[in-house]
């Protein structure tokens, strides 16, 4: 939620307070200076006390006051310490950056909806929630060799670690300290979780309960409803949320969705036009065939800086994005985090991971480095952990478009409600789906056939561009210069893939990876 650059040796702040002043859309005390992300979900202060600063950003909640509007508001210590404790148990996200005498911590919320990015560099530190934003403090010979080589077999994991070690991330409930002389970031406890389902008290509906509790989610949010939208995909998972959100803004709510390609998608623009119908959506859909991974016109083929851990389809949903924004859209309800909230057991992995002999053009390098992949890793989350690694990669370009995503089935609360739900009621999502019976839907809608997916979507941008700009990377890479991938592996990978009826999916993760990294480390090595 914040952007800043802090020089911590100038952080003197006894009878100085007032020093800090806004200056365009930052505020700014000598050389340090903190940028709040606009958005009118978010609520902004600068609250301090005799001896200390507190930059705050929080999500707004309905029924909470709203903070202060003044730009600097000045109060008793202990005023500000049930601000910051109140923080503890706020129902939504949030970041609070407090500032003493030539020291800083940064403390994030538990919904890890934004992420935050930290270069500490001796008496500086800077952070942001857009890595592209840290760029001239990056270097090729600072990559961290476990997370390359997480990204490479696909072992993603949650952690501090950043695929560059003089950059860190603050995980959900971490909080990280700074003074000219060191820097630290602190794990949470683990997260409680409910292990077992528990049987249902005679008479109780739970379609009914879920309802109540996934409505109160959403209605929580200050915001107009002609800046709300939802994605919807053809999915339960999102379709669930926009029943919510459209009952609670009939017909002023717009819906977006990418229209895959194929017999798939015929099928999925017809389920998505009837539940619009249903639920009076101002609905627009996105072509994804048209804007396939690694088009011409994406980031990632232009070279535009941008988090080498982008998600595969970016280039599609970046189009879906600028048509919201263009709508004069703040606030997005997605359907993330339904998978894992049905998942039977919370040790289900999303995905299974490839391994090094997935995986042909790793260099010996590599291979020893996935020694490490489990390494500092941070401790169970409440919110479901694909869910929060999912939000690392989408949630920062809805950002950059004014858009506050928000993902109620990835809700502490709402995990907790369904990891106590009968097994009967998880297994295929029959919770969700029986909720959509009951507000209409056919059943073929609610459980159909062919169900979208990306798969054929991958294959076409692989194919048509991706073969290309790998054939580049034979040429000139990164990740070849710095000793994780082997030239002439990757060659015969190239090749094969030429004239294999489907191309290998993994190699969507390398020249992921790689685009990635040229976008940011070009004219800054």
């Amino acid at each position: 939620m914040f952007s800043f650059r802090l020089s911590l040796d100038e952080l003197e702040f006894r009878g100085k307070l007032e020093c800090w002043v806004p200056h365009r859309s930052r505020w700014v005390f000598k050389n340090s200076w903190i940028t709040p992300l606009a958005n009118p979900a978010l609520d902004f202060a600068v609250v301090a006390d005799s001896t200390r600063v507190c930059a705050i950003a929080r999500e707004r909640v309905l029924d909470r006051a709203p903070l202060d509007p003044r730009f600097l508001i000045f109060t008793h210590p202990a005023v500000l310490d049930a601000l910051l404790a109140e923080l503890e148990t706020w129902p939504g996200d949030y970041t609070v950056i407090e500032m003493q005498d030539q020291s800083a911590r940064v403390r994030a919320g538990r919904f890890g909806t934004a992420p935050l990015y930290l270069a500490p560099a001796g008496k500086i530190l800077e952070g942001s929630w857009n890595l592209p934003d840290l760029r001239h403090l990056l270097s090729a010979d600072r990559l961290r060799d476990r997370v390359t080589v997480r990204a490479l077999t696909r072992q993603h994991r949650y952690s501090t670690d950043t695929l560059f070690r003089d950059v860190y991330r603050l995980t959900e409930r971490a909080t990280a300290s700074a003074t000219p002389e060191r820097f630290s970031i602190e794990y949470p406890k683990p997260a409680a979780h409910v292990m077992q389902p528990r049987k249902l008290r005679q008479g109780v509906d739970p379609i009914k309960e879920f309802d109540h509790l996934l409505t109160e989610k959403v209605s929580r949010y200050r915001c107009e409803p002609t800046e709300i939208g939802v994605e919807l995909s053809g999915g339960v998972d999102s379709a669930n949320v926009a029943l919510s959100v459209a009952r609670l803004f009939p017909q002023q709510v717009r819906s977006y969705g990418l229209i895959m390609p194929g017999d798939v998608g015929e099928q999925q623009r017809s389920r998505r036009d009837r539940f619009v119908q249903t639920i009076g959506t101002l609905d627009t859909t996105v072509t994804a065939s048209h804007h396939p991974p690694f088009s011409p016109a994406g980031v990632r083929a232009r070279g535009i800086p941008h988090d080498p851990a982008g998600a595969y389809y970016r280039e599609a949903f970046d189009v879906l994005r600028e048509a919201a924004s263009a709508h004069h859209v703040r606030l997005l309800f997605t359907g993330h985090g339904g998978d894992e909230l049905m998942a039977l057991s919370p040790d289900v992995p999303a995905a299974l991971a490839a391994t090094q002999a997935d995986v042909p053009w790793l260099t010996q390098q590599a291979k020893e480095a996935l020694e490490e992949v489990d390494v500092n890793l941070a401790p169970v989350p409440p919110v479901p952990l694909p869910a929060l690694m999912a939000f690392i990669v989408r949630n920062p370009p809805y950002l950059q478009a004014g858009i506050w995503p928000v993902a109620p089935l990835a809700d502490p609360t709402t995990s907790r409600f369904a990891e106590q739900l009968p097994v009967v009621w998880r297994r295929n999502k029959a919770l969700l789906r029986e909720r959509l019976r009951r507000a209409g839907s056919t059943e073929s809608d609610v459980a159909p056939s062919r169900p979208e997916h990306f798969h054929d979507l991958l294959q076409l941008g692989l194919r048509r561009c991706g073969l290309p700009l790998l054939r580049t990377m034979l040429d000139d890479s990164v990740l070849v210069d710095c000793g994780y991938v082997d030239p002439d592996a990757l060659t015969s990978a190239f090749r094969q893939a030429q004239g294999a009826k489907e191309v290998p999916s993994l190699l969507c993760d390398t020249l992921v990876l790689e685009t990635g990294l040229r976008s940011l480390l070009e004219g800054h090595q």
